[in-house]
């Protein structure tokens, strides 16, 4: 097929499905205006996962939004078309609430098409609760073209997504063109209070992630964890929780880690809240025929989250040991994000999004040789406007540098502008009651 052919197909669809948007559906809120759910919202916690995310509490529908928007690439030096699309299912019931999310799009380059790409993701939950426990199975299968980091810049991915999977499989942060990757998430979370001050949790997480590209390192990943949580004066709260873990890198090498954190959470009056994780973390990694290495961490994060009317702002920073990102088997990590959205007036919300990462190979930390060691920035910027109630412009530009002391990727540094235009379509949900 060719390029001009592709172009035309993709607008007939957004141009049908457009049409097919407009059939009435009754409103689901009590004001009579059907709000339109986000139904990419990231997991909060993955002790309370929600899949969607959504506002309608207590409400079953279904909701979708489709999007077409062109990107420039500065990387491959080229442009294309990138279609989007979201769809929501939810049904809640007095004992259980399920949902199901499917996201997919991809990109269709004007003059190189080894560059064109596809990504899908499916996501589960399954949600039974009571007025004092609850317990929820989820399961997440992702395909991406390339390791997901940044905001927006691999063509109509949301930043939305990207937070879920680094939260299901961290350290997905090193850049390249390559890395296809597929990746298999399930988790079972438990959670039992014994009162308003007192509450115990447990969990278990398994993660699959492969690589369709030659010289990235695949794993699977087994973690437990278990703890309590208990409220301290009228507003704070403590928890202690313990995790264990195992990770089996492609190639035979594993690590095992032990960590026993202690979290304390101070919300303020004005929707602000602080949340400091500290612990130790015993890391043994096994690699076939070499010693094995064992290292103890001082894991930690800090996070700072502040609301207002117009505003939503977060400061995180964590330190702690890593899967590696697919280059190293075994890393320690330090990550900082910044995120910043202001509406102004009705229509207009501007939003910044920045990151850096600094990635250190573990097995080398107890030599006298130079570990393997990447740096990785993202700096996101964008525009979106509401035409009407239904359609949404986006402007988004975002810029992407890395660069390490060795030479492990194909090329020593890595810098990307990418600008991308686009309109969505938010289809009025359906409600199902």
């Amino acid at each position: 097929m060719t390029r001009p052919l592709n172009l035309a197909v993709m607008l007939f669809l957004f141009v049908s499905l457009t049409a097919f948007a407009q059939v009435p559906v009754p409103p689901v809120s009590g004001d009579g205006v059907a709000d339109v759910p986000d139904a990419d919202r990231p997991y909060s916690t993955l002790r309370y996962n929600s899949i969607s995310g959504s506002g309608f509490e207590g409400s079953s529908y279904f909701s979708s939004k489709i999007g077409l928007s062109y990107l420039y690439d500065s990387y491959l030096g080229d442009s294309a078309a990138s279609p989007t699309g979201t769809f929501t299912l939810v049904h809640r019931a007095r004992k259980n609430d399920t949902e199901i999310t499917y996201s997919a799009g991809g990109s269709i380059h004007s003059e190189q098409s080894q560059y064109d790409t596809q990504y899908h993701r499916l996501a589960v939950s399954e949600t039974f609760h009571g007025a004092l426990w609850r317990v929820t199975l989820a399961d997440q299968f992702a395909y991406l073209p390339n390791s997901a980091y940044g905001s927006s810049a691999f063509g109509g991915i949301s930043p939305q997504l990207i937070q879920i999977l680094e939260q299901l499989l961290p350290n997905q942060s090193f850049l390249q063109p390559g890395g296809q990757q597929y990746m298999n998430a399930v988790m079972v979370n438990a959670d039992r209070s014994f009162s308003r001050r007192f509450s115990v949790h447990g969990g278990f997480n398994y993660s699959l992630l492969q690589y369709l590209d030659s010289g990235l390192i695949g794993l699977q990943a087994y973690q437990g964890s278990g703890g309590l949580s208990r409220m301290i004066g009228r507003r704070d709260s403590i928890a202690v929780d313990y995790t264990g873990g195992l990770t089996d890198f492609t190639g035979s090498s594993s690590m095992v880690s032990n960590k026993l954190s202690v979290s304390y959470t101070h919300p303020f009056r004005n929707k602000a809240k602080l949340i400091l994780t500290a612990g130790p973390e015993a890391v043994l990694l096994r690699n076939p025929g070499q010693t094995d290495i064992k290292k103890t961490v001082v894991d930690g994060s800090a996070s700072f989250t502040w609301q207002t009317r117009g505003t939503d702002a977060s400061l995180t920073y964590s330190h702690g040991a890593g899967s590696g990102g697919g280059l190293l088997q075994g890393a320690e990590v330090d990550s900082a994000v910044v995120s910043v959205s202001r509406r102004l007036g009705r229509v207009w919300t501007v939003s910044q999004h920045d990151g850096f990462n600094n990635v250190s190979q573990l097995s080398s930390l107890l030599s006298t040789a130079t570990p393997t060691s990447y740096r990785t920035i993202y700096a996101g910027f964008s525009v979106n406007r509401n035409i009407g109630r239904t359609f949404t412009f986006n402007l988004n530009y975002d810029f992407q540098y890395q660069i390490e002391n060795q030479r492990v990727l194909s090329v020593p540094a890595y810098r990307r502008n990418l600008v991308m235009a686009g309109l969505t379509y938010n289809l009025r949900p359906i409600s199902l009651r």
